[in-house]
């Protein structure tokens, strides 16, 4: 109301001295800071609505706190930070595999084959319409994702298929994308 009758208002009421433009002028402020206060926090509450954003969040506070007690030069920082961003997806998908855990075994072995069976198509021997469907469930039930950071090695995945769900990769001299497989004859 304050708001209304000061400043953008149908001027019916306007302040005449000094003491009334001040009061304006306080309220005005206060209003605009509740509001935005009231506005960052539901959209703080939306964002962190999901546990993989709010681990996300506190990993970030974590990694934040260890680079300004490790001084960790303020040029490699940020290469930190985006790999946490990045690991997102990475952070999601284990997450659902702790959930699936808590599943009787075949439900569990249903539900990370309907997760992972676009990438299980990708892998030629796994399409063979002969095999049961219980062998690419077992398969689909031990995968394990793995994450890296850009430019790192892949040396220790040498004796395992990889089935890509992100990113890129350059594996014997070719760039490798999603729904890519390298390794298949492990």
């Amino acid at each position: 109301a304050v708001m209304t009758i000061t400043s953008i208002g149908y001027g019916d009421i306007v302040p005449v001295r000094l003491e009334e433009y001040i009061v304006g002028i306080l309220c005005m402020l206060l209003g605009g800071v509740l509001w935005a206060y009231v506005i960052g926090s539901l959209c703080s509450i939306i964002a962190n609505a999901s546990p993989v954003e709010q681990n996300f969040e506190a990993n970030t506070d974590l990694l934040n706190i260890a680079m300004d007690e490790a001084c960790v030069p303020y040029k490699e920082r940020p290469k930190y930070r985006e790999y946490l961003r990045e690991a997102k997806a990475y952070d999601r998908r284990v997450s659902f595999g702790q959930v699936a855990e808590r599943f009787s075994p075949m439900l569990r072995k249903r539900l990370m084959y309907h997760v992972t069976h676009e990438a299980l198509n990708s892998v030629y021997y796994f399409n063979d319409p002969d095999a049961p469907r219980r062998f690419t469930q077992d398969v689909a039930s031990h995968l394990a994702p793995k994450f890296f950071s850009r430019g790192e090695p892949l040396d220790s995945l040498r004796r395992c298929l990889c089935l890509m769900d992100r990113g890129t990769v350059a594996h014997g001299g070719l760039i490798l994308v999603p729904t890519s497989v390298f390794h298949e004859d492990f």
